[in-house]
């Protein structure tokens, strides 16, 4: 908690130190720190919140990946019948024997 300090923050007495220890306090003349129910209720109910969230979130993101991707498969697909072998060949343009210049530009 130093460095803490160093940095010009300040906490309060129970912030720190070893569980059921006792602490002083500002107002109070001792506390026992012991788990308050209703503050552990809370912080499990709103995990709970954000897990249920979180697998919400992945399930709709694994529907719009399947999405894609079957969407790109059917453009692939239809694709298929407007390729034309013929502009296949010749594949590399044929080696003039000028460098590498001509062959970038074909």
């Amino acid at each position: 908690m130093r460095i803490v300090q160093d940095f010009g923050l300040a906490f309060a007495g129970g912030a720190y130190g070893p569980p059921r220890s006792l602490v002083a306090l500002p107002r109070w003349k001792y506390r026992d720190r012991r788990i308050q129910p209703p503050a552990a209720l809370i912080v499990l109910l709103v995990s709970a919140i954000l897990i249920i969230g979180i697998r919400e979130s992945a399930g709709f993101n694994t529907v719009i990946v399947v999405v894609k991707v079957v969407v790109l498969l059917l453009i692939v697909g239809f694709g298929v019948a407007y390729i034309k072998r013929a502009n296949w060949h010749p594949f590399i343009p044929p080696n003039r024997g000028k460098g590498r210049l001509p062959a970038r530009a074909a």
